[in-house]
């Protein structure tokens, strides 16, 4: 955590949240993204120009259908506010990615949206 601060108690749940989060995508499972992100929940690739919804069902396919299992991360995770910030490395197509996972600030634990950076 930027400072070294301790977590709070609601941050330490982002970081349990965004590991189930992440597992999801390594599983290439879709479905189980719903079950960790609000409804109208979202990924965007800023510098690609795409978004991918939970509404729409497109994030689910993306997931379901993509070369995530050969996922994996490094570390540490940096949490900042409301903010995940992760990188790994999609190592069947050799994509390096910056993620920032944002989540609700109040009530559940859920994640907002994910912002990939390729």
């Amino acid at each position: 955590m930027p400072g070294a601060e301790e977590l709070t108690a609601r941050q330490a749940e982002m970081v349990e949240l965004a590991d189930q989060y992440v597992a999801a995508w390594k599983d290439t499972e879709g479905q189980r993204l719903e079950t960790y992100m609000v409804e109208d929940g979202y990924v965007e690739y800023p510098e690609e120009g795409w978004r991918f919804s939970l509404i729409d069902g497109s994030l689910q396919e993306r997931v379901s259908n993509g070369p995530y299992d050969s996922m994996e991360n490094y570390g540490p995770m940096m949490v900042f506010d409301d903010r995940n910030v992760l990188t790994g490395r999609v190592n069947a197509v050799g994509v390096r990615w910056l993620s920032v996972i944002r989540f609700t600030t109040a009530g559940e634990v859920k994640v907002v949206s994910e912002t990939l950076y390729l």
